[in-house]
C-alpha cells in the first residue's frame, strides 16, 4: 500500500490544535509499504519529494532507470539531511524548525513575530502565524 500524506508532518500537530494532518510515522505503523510526502511545507526543509518505507520497495524504485531524472542535487540533499537531523530530537525540532516553532508558539508571544511586506512598500502586515484575530496593518513609517 502507498500512502501519499502530502505536506510531510513528522510530528503530530494535533497537540497545537491542527487536527487531521497525517504523520509519516503513523502511516508506516499502520502498514503502508511506502509513504510519500513533501520535504518543505510542514517538514521545513528544501523543496523535495520524499519516499519512505520498506527497504524492498525503496530498492525497486532506486533501480528504475527513471530514478536518474529525479535525483536530488548535493545542496538540496545536504539541506534535507540537516533538517531531518533536527527531528532526531523532537523538542529541538519544535524549537528550531520555523514551521514547528510557529505552530507550537503561544499566540501572545507569536502574534507580532511575523512581519510581511505588503505589495506597497509603505504598508506592512503584522500577522499571527496561528491566524488569530490579532492581525493589523500599519504604515512602514508608523511601525
Amino acid at each position: 500500500m502507498i500512502d501519499d500524506i502530502g505536506s510531510g508532518a513528522l510530528v503530530d500537530f494535533a497537540r497545537f490544535g491542527f487536527t487531521g494532518e497525517p504523520v509519516a510515522r503513523t502511516s508506516i505503523a499502520d502498514g503502508a509499504d511506502l509513504v510519500l510526502f513533501s520535504g518543505d511545507k510542514l517538514l521545513g526543509g528544501p523543496q523535495a519529494g520524499i519516499i519512505a518505507g520498506k527497504k524492498e520497495w525503496i530498492g525497486r524504485i532506486e533501480k528504475d532507470p527513471l530514478m536518474r531524472a529525479f535525483r536530488l542535487d548535493k545542496m538540496t540533499l545536504a539541506a534535507l539531511e540537516t533538517t531531518l537531523r533536527l527531528y532526531l530530537n523532537e523538542e529541538r525540532a519544535l524549537r528550531e524548525v520555523p514551521v514547528c516553532s510557529g505552530c507550537s508558539a503561544r499566540p501572545w508571544t507569536s502574534c507580532t513575530a511575523v512581519r510581511t511586506p505588503w505589495p506597497s512598500s509603505r504598508v506592512v502586515s503584522t500577522a499571527c502565524p496561528l491566524k488569530c484575530a490579532r492581525t493589523k496593518l500599519s504604515s512602514a513609517a508608523g511601525r
